[in-house]
């Protein structure tokens, strides 16, 4: 290699290591300075006098000492700590503050022919960076301990626990440090009800009012209310959990459920004495004219006064009046019979084997006062044999919520409607039952909301604001099936629900 060639080089060389982002001091074995390039005398702002001056690593140590750090015990003992791998030969990683606010971290690399060469990177960022991310880590323990609600935070990867509030350990009985660290899987009743949330939130995000049956640490299962979100943590997908004990409010919904049962039987009975008295009535009108046209009869046959004419319109009477209570007692009858098997359902709660289009007659029976007051019609239609093992108190309960609904929400007072219930089977073992009208339709603010306890648009006018929500709850609780609405482009609202041909045992 040429002599102009090689000072080319070395010229690169010398540019290159000026214009590195790190600073660099390379010290010969008696640490007299070999190189101190620009970025290193930058990063300690040396002044030109040191720049023309400094000869030994001891020049720039003096100067370092005396500008940024304070106090002879501290200037002593940073000394030593500089001193002591350079004396010791031994690699050196440290971080030093200027007075300037700036942190550099100190790397020393002992060379093979004895010397040393320094790296001096500015990490004042990073630092920053780290104690922003310390501050936030603070602020939020603060907030999350301060929760009224337990808090949880898992590995996504693995479902680690990370994090693990007060009132956490609180509500699964357990001290955080037993906790981080172990899989939260531990934590639910059904791990394929688990599988079903973290998969709800990988595919639509945050998740709000998530239902689930939960496990303290002595085994014993507890209803909490779920809100979840993704988010990262320390560069790693993570799941923060917020968990709120809704056991209390369980205990008071179903008690208010059962009221509410005990008043739609009240109900139940209030219209079926109203729908019974007609029929009851015309029998009773029958039998009386009856009795009278045959005590009349009697006495002209005592008096020998009676005729051929006489005798032939009596049987005519006799034989319409007989017809007319006949007809009348059975439709009573009737009536009775449905109330008797939907109300027993009911009350009682018995699981049997039916076959719904039948049985759905019996139930719409049942409302005949409701459907006739508000003048519309109810049909039941599709594949009226399929046999379902259900509880039919349940589906009862359900249907009667749905159709009540309608009936009271779905048309205008001037405008009576249809309500169709349409049923057909499912690919594998199960029904739909399709309750569709051809009404108003329904808001999506209202949609979003119509399953939740307590909420009515009649609030004020005898709107409880749980038919529906308990139709829900027996729905997806005791029939084992879903249950959702939706609000055709063409008018009306159709309520689906999705059935098991098996209903589900009741919990014990």
């Amino acid at each position: 290699m040429d002599a102009r060639m090689e000072n080319g080089h070395e010229a690169l060389l010398a540019s290159a290591v000026d214009h590195m982002d790190q600073g660099l001091v390379v010290l010969d074995a008696d640490l007299n300075i070999v190189r101190v390039n620009e970025r290193a005398w930058q990063l300690y702002d040396s002044p030109a006098w040191l720049r023309r001056s400094a000869r030994t690593f001891h020049d720039l140590l003096d100067h370092f000492l005396e500008n940024h750090v304070t106090g002879p015990e501290a200037r002593e003992g940073f000394r030593n700590m500089a001193l002591e791998g350079l004396n010791t030969r031994r690699p050196q990683r440290f971080s030093e503050e200027l007075c300037n606010g700036r942190v550099l971290e100190v790397r020393s690399t002992p060379l093979p022919d004895g010397g040393f060469a320094r790296t001096y990177t500015d990490i004042t960022e990073q630092k920053h960076l780290e104690t922003q991310i310390r501050e936030s880590e603070t602020l939020f323990r603060t907030v999350a301990d301060t929760a009224p609600f337990g808090l949880v935070m898992t590995r996504r990867d693995d479902n680690r626990v990370i994090f693990f509030n007060e009132q956490a350990s609180e509500l699964f009985a357990l001290p955080p440090d037993t906790v981080v660290g172990h899989d939260a899987t531990r934590f639910w009743a059904d791990p394929d009800q688990r599988a079903a949330f973290v998969a709800c939130v990988a595919g639509e995000g945050p998740v709000r009012d998530y239902e689930a049956r939960l496990l303290r640490n002595d085994g014993t299962p507890f209803p909490a209310l779920l809100s979840a979100a993704p988010v990262t943590y320390r560069d790693a997908p993570a799941l923060l959990v917020g968990i709120m004990d809704i056991t209390a409010r369980k205990q008071a919904e179903e008690s208010l459920v059962e009221q509410e049962k005990m008043a739609a039987l009240g109900r139940l009975v209030a219209g079926l004495a109203h729908e019974v008295n007609t029929p009851l009535g015309n029998a009773l009108s029958a039998a009386s004219m009856l009795a009278d046209d045959t005590r009349a009869m009697d006495t002209a046959l005592r008096e020998g006064s009676l005729k051929r004419a006489r005798a032939e319109d009596h049987f005519e009477k006799a034989t319409e009046a007989a017809d007319i209570a006949v007809a009348n007692l059975r439709r009573a009858a009737d009536l009775m019979g449905s109330f008797k098997a939907v109300s027993a359902d009911q009350a009682g709660d018995h699981r049997r084997t039916i076959a719904l289009g039948p049985y759905l007659d019996e139930v719409l029976m049942t409302l005949r006062p409701q459907v006739r007051k508000a003048g519309a019609s109810v049909t039941v239609s599709g594949d009226r044999e399929v046999a379902l093992d259900t509880w039919p108190g349940a589906l009862a309960q359900a249907v009667s919520n749905i159709v009540a609904n309608a009936l009271a929400h779905a048309f205008p007072v001037d405008a009576p409607g249809t309500i169709e219930l349409v049923c057909s089977r499912l690919d594998g073992d199960g029904v739909r039952l399709a309750i569709r009208d051809d009404g108003a339709g329904m808001p999506e603010g209202v949609r979003r909301h119509v399953f939740e306890p307590f909420f009515t648009t009649r609030r004020g006018e005898g709107g409880t604001g749980l038919g529906l929500h308990i139709a829900y709850s027996v729905v997806t609780g005791r029939l084992g099936g879903r249950i959702g609405v939706t609000v055709p482009e063409e008018g009306g609202t159709v309520f689906t629900l999705d059935l098991p041909l098996t209903a589900p045992e009741a919990e014990a």
